[in-house]
């Protein structure tokens, strides 16, 4: 499964690394498979790869429905979810496992010179293959060891 760098506001990816907010709401989103792992891009002024999830199930539905169904689990209150959500008649609901928190992350400026990357406005995969492996390395808790 090809890796999905998502771009996000900074309040929502310490959220989903605090593991507050267990699904993340999207207008638009890719067919991706349970499993899939999803790297946060943290927008300005953080801007860097901040953590990453694993993809547990994604949803797509009428606004009405995400709501109804996931919520709570958002982090947002029903009117930001209402201004998100205005003029779409389905959207996607990102359910977040496993998330975890980038000692080291890796800033928009090293993304852009080693990578050629640029920061994505909504979601891009990561066909890279060196970047994946960066990338995937972070993912290791800071307390195990690298052998």
């Amino acid at each position: 499964m090809t890796p999905v760098l998502l771009g996000i506001h900074p309040r929502h990816a310490d959220a989903i690394l605090r593991g507050s907010k267990t699904v993340e709401l999207r207008r638009r989103f890719p067919a991706i498979a349970a499993g899939t792992t999803v790297y946060l891009y943290a927008s300005a002024p953080v801007s860097a790869v901040v953590g990453a999830f694993e993809v547990t199930g994604v949803a797509k539905a009428a606004p009405s429905r995400l709501w109804r169904d996931h919520g709570k689990r958002t982090a947002i209150d029903k009117a930001e979810f209402e201004r998100y959500f205005s003029g779409v008649e389905e959207g996607h609901a990102v359910l977040v496992g496993s998330p975890v928190t980038f000692s080291n992350p890796l800033r928009l400026s090293q993304l852009i010179s080693r990578y050629g990357i640029l920061a994505p406005q909504n979601f891009r995969f990561v066909t890279s293959a060196s970047l994946r492996r960066v990338l995937a390395g972070r993912c290791v808790p800071p307390s195990s060891s690298h052998a």
